[in-house]
C-alpha cells in the first residue's frame, strides 16, 4: 500500500498483510494562536495559519524516533478515565506537537541521505518481522542482513530512517509493548510475561518496563 499527498515530498507505505495503525493529530489556526500566547511561531507552521479552517494544510512527515513512539503509545495506552483522561491525552498531544516541532527543526540543518527504493524498503520491514518472528533468541545485525538479502550497513541505515530508531532498540520497544498488552490482558504472571517477550531475567524486564512505561509491570497488571 502506498499513499500520496500532492502537497507533500513524500510517500505512505505499508506493506501487504501488516496492520496499519495511524494517530492523526488535528489543530485549527485559532487554537494554535491561543496556545502561542503571543509568542512567534515557527515559520514552518505558517501554511496551517494561511488555510482557511474549510481546508486542510498537512505539516511534513518524519520518522518515529523512540521518544515520539513513546508518546504515542502513552497516548494508545491511557491509564485514566474522565476528566483525568482528557488532560492527560491534551499534555501528550502538546508534548508530541512541541517533540515534532524540535525534531523537524535540526533535521533541517542535517544532510539527508538518499531515500531507500521501495525493493530495499520490503526488505527493512521483511527484516522487522524476521527480528519480531525471533525475539526470544534474535538473530544478529549479520545474521538478520543476511536473512532477508541486505547488506549491514543498508540494514542499519533503513531501520533508522523508517522506524526512527536502531534495530535492536525497535526489538526492545516491541518486546515492552508486547509485554504491556500481555499484562494488561492476559493472567501471565509477570515472570511468565517477561520470558514470553524475550527476557529471562524477570528484575532486568521489571527496570527497562518501568523505564519505558513510567510505572511497574505489576501495576498495569492492576488496571481495569
Amino acid at each position: 500500500l502506498c499513499g500520496y499527498h500532492p502537497e507533500l515530498n513524500d510517500v505512505f507505505y505499508c506493506p501487504q498483510q501488516n496492520n496499519l495503525q495511524i494517530v492523526a493529530l488535528g489543530i485549527t489556526p485559532a487554537t494554535l494562536l491561543q496556545l502561542a500566547q503571543g509568542q512567534p511561531l515557527p515559520k514552518m507552521l505558517y501554511p496551517l495559519l494561511d488555510h482557511p479552517e474549510s481546508t486542510v494544510a498537512m505539516l511534513p512527515i518524519i520518522s518515529l524516533n523512540s521518544q515520539l513512539r513513546a508518546i504515542v503509545q502513552h497516548i494508545l495506552h491511557c491509564p485514566y478515565r474522565d476528566a483525568v483522561k482528557q488532560f492527560y491525552l491534551q499534555s501528550k498531544v502538546l508534548e508530541l506537537f512541541a517533540l515534532y516541532l524540535t525534531i523537524f527543526d535540526e533535521s533541517k540543518a542535517q544532510p539527508q541521505p538518499a531515500r531507500l527504493k521501495l525493493r530495499d524498503l520490503d526488505s527493512i520491514y521483511e527484516a522487522k518481522d524476521y527480528l519480531l518472528a525471533m525475539k526470544q533468541n534474535p538473530p544478529s545485525i549479520i545474521e538478520l542482513a543476511h536473512a532477508v538479502g541486505i547488506n549491514q550497513d543498508k540494514l542499519k541505515r533503513g531501520f533508522r530512517e523508517t522506524f526512527g530508531t536502531t534495530v535492536f532498540d525497535y526489538l526492545r520497544q516491541a518486546r515492552l509493548e508486547e509485554a504491556y498488552q500481555l499484562l494488561l490482558n492476559t493472567n501471565l504472571t509477570v515472570k511468565a510475561v517477561a520470558t514470553q517477550v524475550g527476557y529471562t531475567d524477570a528484575k532486568h524486564f521489571a527496570k527497562v518496563f518501568k523505564v519505558r512505561f513510567g510505572k511497574n509491570p505489576d501495576r498495569v497488571r492492576g488496571k481495569t
